[in-house]
């Protein structure tokens, strides 16, 4: 069986086993670039988002080395006039980088030449010819001028060298060199390649303003289309097979929802399917080396790019991002604009164009940003995630004085002296400690309305039917006392404005004194579901 040329279909029949939903109608989008001047592509989406499933596609329906007829005649591109015009009808060269770098067991830097070599001995022993020693492009270019054959060729993944190696410039100059000499160079492409399509996580890298591949047409996160619906599950997809499996949809989306890519909204399909097969909703993003290379930058805080994430990670949104920043190379992460980009082309953040705001998508992908940036960096500042945690959980069990430590800790870190003495500032800090809370509560809110007033700060539980995540109602204090600070809030009528939630509500007063800068606490209990 061959390995790149003509390959079979069974990684497509396999895939239509199970939780299959029917994205074959993006092959009448594609068959619109067949030998159009426009035949050379590159789609990048976020890891674990259908991509590689679409190359298995496209592979069973154009690869000559299989009949898929079979597989494709009760889908949606089969009542496209283009269906079979093309099936089976090209010879199709398809690998996956990253599997061919993992799977090698050599030196890295010949995988360019090892993967050259193998394919020219498959065209050999297909095209029944002998193809000197040359490159991969002048080897096709040989075999069009002798049998006016052109070729469909798919290539997954086809920034690993980038991601994995991206300090390795003598592979990423041999690895542009080959890409520049297959699609742009050395021979006339539009006369051998059919279609070009190249898949991954970035989008194409460029060298100062230019790109190595500047005649491919790039669809990223940030300008999807008409490919937008085709990576990812959509909302009614995602509604289809939840119900079909008798599993919560709204689970779902408060998990697995949230990216908003040409104006719809996207699920990732790769953790919507995980939940259908395990029916539980938990975090399946279980990889972060991706987000590694650019944790250094993010801990160093450079243009206060760690303190707008953290902000991002609390719910709320950041405005104002200039992608054009992030040039598609690591080496270019300088910048909180760069960074930022990368992270939304990663996934990590989505951006809503309508609106020109970039936030957290979900619950699984705010827990694993906080994972991949703050666990290799123990002991900064608050420790954040874990000792975060810890203050919740002890809020909650009403511990006063290791809140009042917690919060003075981080006051002291986080605050100036300047800016020490400051509503805003203790405001800020108080959410900063309380970053666990995004786990499972809704934005904070500041200056929340009540029955009668206003709260400082409170934390909503994000489902109003959770009888064990209580509600979090702050009020905050200078040179009076946490007494004051939680009479306060009791004199207010909250039981009214919550009145259909099920939880508890907990009051905390917190108090710090102007000149010693030390803090109290006082926390009581309101058992809110069964009063009302």
């Amino acid at each position: 069986m061959s390995r790149y040329l003509n390959r079979d279909n069974n990684a497509f029949s396999q895939a239509r086993k199970l939780f299959f939903v029917d994205k074959s109608d993006c092959l009448s989008v594609l068959n619109q670039f067949i030998n159009s001047g426009l035949q050379f592509i590159c789609v990048s989406r976020p890891r674990r988002f259908g991509k590689s499933r679409m190359t298995s596609l496209m592979n069973a329906y154009y690869s000559k080395g299989c009949d898929s007829k079979a597989l494709f005649d009760d889908l949606k591109i089969a009542k496209d006039q283009s269906y079979l015009e093309n099936l089976n009808k090209y010879d199709v060269i398809w690998f996956d980088l990253q599997y061919e770098i993992v799977s090698y067991k050599g030196n890295v830097n010949d995988i360019v030449d090892v993967i050259t070599k193998n394919i020219i001995k498959e065209l050999e022993e297909n095209f029944k010819i002998e193809i000197p020693d040359t490159t991969l492009a002048k080897a096709l270019a040989l075999i069009y001028d002798k049998f006016k054959k052109q070729f469909i060729i798919i290539i997954d993944e086809w920034d690993a060298i980038f991601r994995e190696h991206s300090h390795d410039t003598e592979l990423e100059k041999k690895y542009i060199d080959f890409l520049r000499a297959l699609f742009k160079g050395e021979t006339n492409p539009t006369d051998t390649i059919a279609l070009a399509y190249i898949t991954g996580i970035l989008p194409i890298k460029r060298y100062n303003s230019q790109s190595a591949l500047n005649n491919f047409k790039e669809f990223t996160m940030l300008a999807p289309e008409p490919f937008s619906t085709y990576y990812g599950f959509t909302e009614e997809e995602t509604k289809e097979l939840c119900e079909k499996n008798n599993l919560s949809y709204e689970d779902a989306c408060q998990w697995y929802d949230g990216y908003v890519i040409g104006g719809y909204h996207m699920l990732n399909p790769n953790s919507v399917v995980s939940y259908l097969a395990t029916r539980k909703c938990r975090s399946y993003w279980n990889e972060s080396s991706a987000i590694e290379a650019v944790s250094d930058v993010i801990n160093a805080n450079i243009e206060g790019v760690k303190d707008q994430l953290l902000k991002i990670i609390n719910k709320h949104y950041t405005a104002g991002i200039i992608f054009s920043k992030y040039q598609n190379d690591l080496t270019s992460l300088t910048n909180k604009d760069a960074v930022i980009t990368y992270l939304v082309h990663l996934g990590y953040l989505a951006y809503d164009e309508s609106k020109g705001i970039v936030y957290i998508p979900n619950k699984e992908v705010r827990q694993a940003l906080m994972d991949g940036i703050f666990s290799s960096n123990k002991g900064d500042m608050f420790d954040l995630i874990q000792e975060s945690r810890d203050l919740l959980e002890h809020t909650v069990n009403g511990d006063c004085d290791y809140v009042a430590k917690a919060i003075e800790k981080c006051h002291d870190l986080r605050c100036s002296s300047i800016k020490y003495n400051n509503e805003d500032s203790l405001a800020f800090v108080v959410c900063y400690a309380y970053f666990a809370c995004n786990e499972h509560y809704l934005p904070f809110i500041r200056e929340f309305p009540t029955g009668k007033g206003f709260a400082d700060i409170v934390f909503v539980p994000t489902n109003p039917q959770d009888r064990d995540t209580p509600i979090l109602v702050i009020e905050l204090k200078w040179d009076k006392s946490a007494d004051t600070a939680l009479e306060q809030i009791k004199a207010k009528n909250y039981p009214s404005y919550f009145e259909n939630y099920q939880s508890d509500i907990v009051l905390v007063g917190i108090n710090y004194d102007k000149d010693t800068k030390k803090h109290t606490c006082k926390i009581e209990q309101l058992e809110l579901f069964c009063k009302l």
